[in-house]
């Protein structure tokens, strides 16, 4: 588990998943993530992908909960991903929120925490993320964290 000010970053387990599949619900949180709202098997899929990676890796998605009520706010990790670019862009980063969430500084908190916890492992360190031109914000806070256009893969890569 990792502790922030406000929040903390853990492992889901199964009592999770009613909470993370109704946040893959939220028009808002996959307007720039596929454009619709998950079904409950799509949600499932990616639960258990997110629970695979950490089995698999050693590292992978953590739920970002709120401290003082224990409120999951979505997730926010590093794992393998297999998308064809090569083996050096297998390392992928994502955070998403949920609407509630967004706009509140809790995205750079965790963020950073997790970064912190990521470069400090044996296969830390480096990564990249595929996000929508048109997310704003996540572009911005990408560039933060040293993401930095990759033309040669066209993604936001630290390298």
């Amino acid at each position: 588990m990792i502790e922030t000010e406000r929040l903390f970053l853990r492992g889901m387990v199964r009592r999770d998943f009613p909470a993370f599949m109704a946040i893959w619900r939220e028009p808002e949180v996959v307007r720039f993530i596929g454009g619709k709202p998950f079904s409950e098997a799509e949600s499932w899929g990616r639960f258990k992908g997110n629970a695979g990676s950490w089995v698999l890796g050693g590292h992978g998605q953590s739920g970002i909960f709120q401290k003082a009520d224990g409120v999951l706010l979505w997730q926010l990790g590093f794992f393998t991903a297999s998308h064809g670019l090569g083996a050096d862009f297998n390392g992928e980063g994502s955070c998403v929120l949920c609407g509630k969430a967004q706009g509140q500084g809790y995205g750079p908190e965790a963020m950073m925490a997790a970064h912190d916890w990521f470069n400090a492992q044996i296969f830390g360190g480096g990564g990249w993320r595929m996000i929508d031109v048109g997310h704003v914000v996540t572009l911005r806070l990408a560039a933060r964290f040293g993401y930095r256009w990759c033309e040669k893969r066209n993604l936001w890569a630290i390298v």
